[in-house]
Order: C-alpha cells, then structure tokens, then sequence
C-alpha cells in the first residue's frame, strides 16, 4: 500500500520511473559495484522501499572480474554490505583471464549470461543498472565521432537483450547530484581504480575531451549535447515513420524478397530500410557499403549484384532482391516422357487441374504450373545454362519484353530438344493447354 511521498530528488527521480515502467509484481535485480552510481541506486531503491512501496522487491547483483588482487576482497566487501542491508546478494567471479584489448566487452556479455541465469530462477522483472547523464554524454560523443547517426541518441533508458529488459533511471542525473545523496545518506562508494585509468576510452572522454569541451564551449555543453540527441531522435522517428508506405511495397516470396523503390524515394528512406533489411540478415554494413547500394537504386543500375559471405543481393533498375535460397545451384537435368520427380532444386509434377502460372514472378513463388508436350524428351536447365547462343539471345529477347528482371535471366527455366532449339518454360499461351499435358515445376531445397 503506498504512504506518504516524502522521497528526496534522487529518489523522485526513480520512483517517477519505476512507476512509468515497473509493475511492482515480480522483483528487480540491481547490478551492484558499489561506485556512486549502482550506491545511489540501492540507497534510493530502500529509500523507495521504506518511504513509498513496501511492494518493491529488488535482489543485487555484483561480477567479480577479477581485474586487480584486491577484487576477492572487495567482491566479499560488497557482499557483506548487501546482506547487512537485509537484501538477497548474488556473485558472479570471473576466474579465467578475459583477451586483452576486448575485456570490456566480454565482461559485458558475461553479465548479461549471469543476469539470464538468476532471471530463471527469480523471474526478475528487469536488471537496474546505474548509467548516468556523464555516461548518456559520453556515449554520443562517442558515436558522433565514430560517425554513427543511428546509435546517436545513446544510451536508452529501456531496453530488452536476450529476453531480458534493462533499465537506466539515471540517465538524466549528474554525477554530482549522487556523490551529494550518498553524502546525505552517509553512505561511502567503493573507488575503483579502472575509473582512473586513461587506457580506457570512456576515461579518456570523462577525464580530457569533456573538460577540455566545457573549458572551450562553456559548462552548458553537455544539455546542448543531449538537445541535440533529443532532436535527432526526433528526426529519426520522422524517416522511419515516412520509411512506412515503402515498406509495404516489400514482396515477400518463399524464394526471398523484392522491393521496387519509386523514384521520389528520399534517401534517407532508403538508407534506413537497406538497413533493416541487411540486419534482417544479421548482416551489419558500413557506410562505404550503404552508399554503394544506394548508388545502385538512385542510378537504376540494371544487372548489379552485391555478395557477402555465403549471401547475394540483386539490384535491376531501382529493384532490390534479397534471396533466401542460392539461385546459382539450379542443375541441369534430362527429362523423359512421363518423368515426375526431382533433380538437384527442381521437382516436376504431373499436375490435375488446368490452372497456369507463368510470369517471372510465379518463380519467385517458388513453384510455378506449366503446359507441356507429352511427347517431349529433352533438357531442362537454367537459361544460364543454355549451350545454344542463339536461342539464348531469343529468349532474353522474350524476358525483356516480360519486364522480367535482369538479374532473374539467367535462372528462369529452359526446355530444349536438341542443339537446335530451345523453349522458355514462361509465358506460354493459354491454347497450349488443349494439346499439352500440365506439369508443376517447383524449386526445392535442394
């Protein structure tokens, strides 16, 4: 049952959050070090506790990463101090020795599998962490001279990993400000000594760039940095909001997917949605990258194709195509009168009805119905397969006229008799019906 709000600012500041996100229905599980922070944290949260929501159920967390030999002891310290606060303490040590220049970043990922493991066992509800407005500063700094507008507006204040929600209250407080509350609550922080050392970046930001920043600009920067996220966040969810009626030109096939851009496309649109569809693929591209591809819509370059790994994408005239099977592994294979069956990708089927499919995008379905002589013997192949040169130029003459892609060319289906004649499975005529048997030609798994 709440009581009378008689909260100090810090703890306002986190009480208005966890009414914002919290449903005060399962515990939380705050990632404790003892620095300022995660202390402010905790002091606020038993502030909340005592004060507001008796409700509030919170354990604490803490990793040892073993970085110092005074890491035992202080991991033993902060366990100490936990349990005298009357709360559930968890400890992680991190025993074998992490790669050098990366330790940051496995620590991290270590955490969050620590943080994983207890969330089975208590269902938190999510992990409190301690960043602050210096850290929310830091960080788009940091992105704006990495050049990265996506990741600019920093540090979210909420946000799922792994099944797992995180959340930063802080980030609109200084560091100040908690040094002052843990003052008034006579509460000391534990320093730790990597905070002080310029090997790290994130020190070298906090300890030179940021004071030579406000020694230069004035003491205000840091509210113009975080105004100037605030605006490009704005901007961000304009484009993705415009991006919207694009996205509904996206045409999802069991072989892959095609968009047509219209030409008025901006290009932040585009530059956001090539993106998403790359991500899709867990495929993150750098910016040389994106500008080609680009490059490739806003020409309407015809025949452009882009590969990364065991990936290929096909660009035709402002027309994008991202396969989710190899186009390139269509076999040859000999067909005899009657065959049903498959080879390689192809299946072939004797098919009841009298429906037909024939246009190059009935390919992309990834199974298309045709009319067939029953007295043929011969080859089926890909056009790119083709011996005959010039029945090969006929039919490319024949899938220009269809509108068919360029890129597709070379994978549509041909039958042919001899090294005379070729036919383009594609695009038959309706009376063909009458005298030819229905087959179904399909494209496999292979």
């Amino acid at each position: 049952m709440p009581k009378k709000n008689t909260l100090s600012p810090v703890s306002q500041e986190l009480y208005s959050f966890l009414i914002k996100y919290y449903s005060f229905n399962a515990p939380l599980l705050l990632a404790f070090s003892k620095g300022i922070d995660s202390l402010s944290l905790l002091l606020a949260l038993k502030e909340i506790q005592i004060k507001v929501r008796s409700d509030l159920d919170f354990h604490v967390a803490h990793v040892n990463h073993n970085w110092r030999e005074s890491s035992k002891k202080e991991a033993k310290e902060i366990g100490d101090y936990v349990e005298k606060q009357g709360l559930t303490f968890h400890c992680y040590h991190i025993e074998n020795e992490l790669p050098k220049g990366n330790q940051e970043n496995e620590s991290r990922i270590i955490r969050q599998q620590f943080f994983n493991e207890l969330k089975k066992d208590h269902a938190f509800e999510a992990v409190l962490l301690g960043h602050q407005k210096e850290d929310q500063v830091e960080t788009i700094l940091k992105r704006i001279f990495e050049g990265s507008i996506d990741s600019i507006k920093g540090i979210q204040e909420e946000k799922c990993l792994n099944n797992l929600l995180y959340w930063r209250p802080f980030l609109k407080i200084s560091k100040k400000v908690l040094e002052k509350y843990c003052l008034e609550q006579k509460e000391e922080a534990l320093l730790d000594p990597s905070n002080e050392d310029l090997q790290y970046l994130r020190v070298r930001f906090r300890k030179k760039m940021l004071p030579f920043l406000e020694e230069s600009f004035g003491k205000g920067i840091q509210n113009n940095i975080l105004a100037l996220t605030e605006e490009v966040i704005e901007l961000q969810n304009f484009v993705s909001l415009s991006a919207e009626s694009y996205r509904k030109n996206i045409k999802f096939f069991p072989t892959g997917r095609i968009i047509q851009f219209p030409l008025e496309t901006p290009v932040p649109v585009l530059k956001l949605l090539i993106k998403e569809l790359w991500k899709e693929k867990e495929q993150i591209l750098n910016r040389s990258q994106v500008k080609e591809l680009i490059g490739y819509l806003l020409e309407k370059k015809t025949h452009k194709t882009f590969s990364w790994g065991e990936g290929m994408a096909y660009f035709d005239r402002a027309c994008l195509f991202l396969p989710s099977i190899c186009f390139k592994d269509f076999s040859v294979f000999d067909y005899e009168i009657g065959f049903q069956g498959e080879r390689g990708r192809w299946k072939m089927l004797k098919e009841q009805n009298q429906q037909s499919s024939l246009g190059w995008e009935d390919l992309l379905k990834g199974f298309i119905s045709l009319p067939f002589e029953s007295d043929k013997k011969g080859r089926i192949c890909s056009l790119r397969n083709l011996e005959i040169d010039v029945e090969k130029k006929k039919i490319k003459e024949k899938l220009s006229k269809m509108k068919c892609p360029q890129w597709l060319w070379e994978f549509v289906p041909v039958f042919y008799e001899s090294s005379k004649k070729a036919e383009l499975l594609l695009n038959a005529r309706a009376e063909c019906f009458s005298k030819w048997r229905l087959f179904s030609l399909s494209l496999g798994k292979g």
